[in-house]
């Protein structure tokens, strides 16, 4: 399992939405915050996200946390190989990101407009290199060399999206679970809903996420 050692340096900038206003009273009731609770017993994603859910229970739908054992479960074929370097069903990429920059000497949680302009670059330079490995791929589709350099390209765009969030201060996991939790909302009766081109629509329920309370 990938250890979450490394959020702990983040935490002041955790606490800064934690403790404000906008924190929902459901993960404030017991004697430990979720948050508190997850970083002392060094949970991962997956399982810090289940404690999270569970906690909410009688305030919000805690039926994520089900749905989150349920995806520790092989959901496709090639999750049934045997891969040996994969260290945990679902890498913590936030702590990833912030022991990277911590052991490279980069900034950490502290929102700077030079900081913020070197890491734009870097998004770019990554995401025109996703665009020519893709090229190539749809050119060269058979070759299994092609499709191995696509993959690697888009986990070097996720890789330098998440710095980003960690030279900011921004809890990136956080903003991708409520923007999930948000796309989720467009289903009517369960089943998503079309337009002409196959572009699903925004039924009138749809809820957009609310990050205000994480920058």
């Amino acid at each position: 399992m990938v250890s979450t050692s490394g959020l702990i340096g983040w935490k002041p900038f955790i606490k800064k939405f934690l403790m404000s206003k906008a924190n929902p009273q459901h993960y404030r009731r017991g004697s430990i915050e979720p948050w508190d609770y997850i970083v002392a017993n060094n949970l991962g994603y997956l399982e810090g996200n289940i404690i999270k859910y569970i906690s909410r229970a009688g305030f919000k739908d805690a039926s994520l946390a089900w749905m989150i054992l349920q995806r520790q479960q092989p959901i496709s074929a090639n999750l049934l190989k045997p891969h040996r370097k994969m260290k945990a069903p679902h890498p913590d990429l936030m702590g990833q990101a912030i022991r990277f920059r911590s052991v490279m000497d980069q900034p950490v949680g502290r929102f700077n407009p030079d900081t913020a302009r070197t890491q734009q670059r870097l998004i770019s330079e990554e995401y025109e290199e996703v665009m020519e490995a893709h090229a190539e791929c749809i050119q060269y589709i058979q070759n299994p060399r092609s499709r191995e350099h696509l993959l690697k390209e888009l986990a070097d765009l996720v890789f330098v999206c998440y710095q980003y969030a960690a030279a900011m201060g921004w809890p990136l996991d956080e903003a991708m679970d409520r923007i999930y939790e948000s796309n989720m909302s467009k289903l009517v009766d369960g089943k998503p809903v079309k337009n002409e081109f196959g572009k699903v629509i925004k039924p009138p329920h749809y809820h957009p996420p609310y990050l205000t309370d994480l920058i």
